[in-house]
């Protein structure tokens, strides 16, 4: 695979190229065979100081001249080069693309006048690179090959720099697009949502991304479709681990690399999130009744009041606090890491706390005999959710509603939370 020549010879190459664009392709035949080799390298990209300047290849006359110019004289390696970066640089907004694709796809059917040009002809067969709709072919090859996405690009040339070149980049938001509709149709194969996830990360950093332009696009892609409807729950787990991995937890320091996602697809993370932290507290609580009478006596009741209020959607955020032993003996029995969890302390060593929002309203539970608690937005005093640390006064102090678990206390906080919020399940 050819390198990028030294950027100060490839500028030289440029300031020669852009005269004969101003003169509209007039003069290229006093290019000298090494700069026609080199062309293909500066002329589908803005070059040096003039980033918005148009590309050479779209100036008047100029793509036309050049095409003319390598077909005269049948230099084999210009056209290798040319090749490659059209494969490498993909551009397909420009106007001239089509009459660039049917010159290489022409000549290409000529015969082989090199081993590098010998190899792109294969590999144009084989995987349909020069085909009009050469993205979506290959999107369909990562998709659905026996083959790791890895290898179906090395079988089809595209190793090196070509792996993160323009034809796979086109490729990838063809995928993309391919599986948000898949999963909105509840007929997306989990083997390619898993294969997307694959390509989906870079192949030196597997925590970073393969195309970091296209972050947005990929959780939006993975996560509408269940703003919209109701795919499969063993996706949505393992999508959300995935974009857990990849972008971190958008209610704590991930909060950055979920900017500019849509809403709803943010919404469709954190009500994940909210589940996934109710139900840690419920297996907290259920764990502390099997030792804990004082446990045993509360965990049954509020855990159906709280999974009624989770599945009708009201809670909006959870938090859960662990008291030192709570969390020693909390892992490898939560599904959350230990990030996804604070540390209480003025508490007794095995007791837990959980802070939630619904509407406005914040709220504090706690895992054994611990009052309800909430505070309007008005309270001059009150919780602060996603916290790394916790003390017990922070969890009570200035709560304007105090509600103890005995009689009737559902009915209670029920009517309490829907005078606050508007809000019943």
């Amino acid at each position: 695979m050819p390198r990028p020549p030294d950027r100060d010879l490839l500028r030289a190459v440029y300031t020669r190229l852009e005269r004969i664009a101003a003169a509209g392709g007039r003069g290229m035949e006093e290019l000298s065979s090494a700069d026609l080799r080199k062309a293909p390298w500066v002329l589908f990209q803005p070059f040096g100081d003039q980033p918005g300047a148009a590309p050479l290849a779209a100036r008047r006359g100029f793509l036309a001249s050049y095409l003319t110019e390598l077909q005269s004289r049948g230099q084999a390696s210009a056209l290798a080069t040319l090749i490659y970066c059209f494969v490498l640089f993909y551009p397909h907004a420009l106007a001239g693309f089509n009459q660039l694709r049917e010159f290489i796809v022409s000549h290409l059917k000529l015969g082989a006048t090199s081993l590098r040009i010998q190899r792109w002809q294969v590999c144009g067969d084989k995987c349909g690179l020069f085909a009009a709709d050469a993205p979506l072919r290959l999107a369909g090859q990562l998709a659905y090959s026996d083959q790791s996405p890895e290898a179906v690009l090395d079988d089809c040339c595209l190793r090196g720099l070509l792996a993160t070149g323009g034809l796979v980049l086109a490729a990838y938001r063809e995928l993309v697009v391919a599986v948000r509709q898949q999963l909105g149709q509840n007929s997306v194969p989990s083997a390619t949502v898993e294969r997307l996830l694959s390509l989906s990360r870079a192949n030196d950093d597997p925590q970073s991304l393969r195309f970091k332009t296209e972050r947005v696009a990929l959780i939006d892609g993975l996560l509408l479709p269940f703003a919209e409807g109701q795919p499969n729950p063993a996706l949505a787990e393992r999508i959300k681990d995935s974009l857990l991995d990849l972008f971190g937890d958008p209610r704590l320091t991930g909060r950055q690399r979920w900017n500019g996602v849509d809403p709803r697809a943010r919404q469709v993370m954190l009500g994940w999130l909210v589940t996934e932290t109710l139900e840690d507290f419920f297996r907290l609580l259920e764990y502390a009744a099997q030792s804990d009478p004082i446990a045993r006596r509360h965990w049954q009741a509020r855990k159906i009041f709280w999974t009624r209020h989770l599945n009708a959607g009201a809670i909006a955020d959870a938090w859960v606090a662990l008291g030192p032993l709570a969390r020693f003996e909390a892992r490898g029995m939560l599904a959350g890491s230990d990030a996804s969890y604070a540390t209480l302390s003025g508490v007794q060593n095995n007791h837990s706390a959980i802070i939630m929002r619904i509407g406005e309203l914040l709220i504090t539970e706690w895992s054994h005999s611990g009052s309800f608690r909430a505070w309007t937005p008005n309270a001059k005093k009150s919780p602060k959710l996603y916290k790394a640390d916790y003390s017990r006064p922070e969890l009570v102090d200035g709560a304007e509603y105090v509600i103890e678990h005995r009689g009737n206390w559902q009915a209670r906080v029920k009517h309490l939370i829907y005078d606050q919020t508007g809000i019943s399940a």
